[in-house]
């Protein structure tokens, strides 16, 4: 799949807004985007809160989209990085009524996870265009 223009999406995504109006959580939004870039729709999410909420961040998409959701989570999970350091940023698929929680693989300190999801989403940002033709 072609990704899609990625200033399109980040209008889109700075367009939604919950049930009571607020915008998409900062702290993950740049993961949204990344999932958006390449088709991947969401369903819901959040940058994860404490003491009232997940402690980590999360989306949730579509059983129709596992396919390629496991593409990307597979991709960011190699073991290790393009500039040759260790990948400690693991995120896995949780299956779960109509969707799966794309959510980090260990649950650490809710900062860093919240950085975790920022460096996934701009991960996915910055894949070439031509990345699915050479994966």
């Amino acid at each position: 799949m072609k990704p899609k223009n990625i200033q399109e999406i980040k209008r889109q995504v700075d367009a939604l807004r919950d049930g009571m109006g607020k915008p998409i959580d900062s702290k993950i939004k740049p993961l949204v985007i990344g999932l958006w870039r390449w088709g991947i729709k969401t369903d819901m999410s959040c940058q994860g809160h404490k003491p009232d909420g997940y402690p980590f961040p999360w989306v949730t998409v579509f059983h129709s989209q596992a396919k390629r959701v496991a593409r990307v989570v597979a991709w960011q999970n190699r073991p290790i990085l393009c500039n040759g350091r260790k990948n400690k940023n693991h995120w896995v698929l949780k299956p779960g009524g109509y969707t799966f929680q794309l959510r980090p693989e260990r649950i650490k300190g809710l900062r860093q996870l919240q950085r975790d999801a920022i460096t996934f989403g701009e991960f996915l940002q910055g894949l070439p265009d031509t990345w699915e033709e050479g994966s």
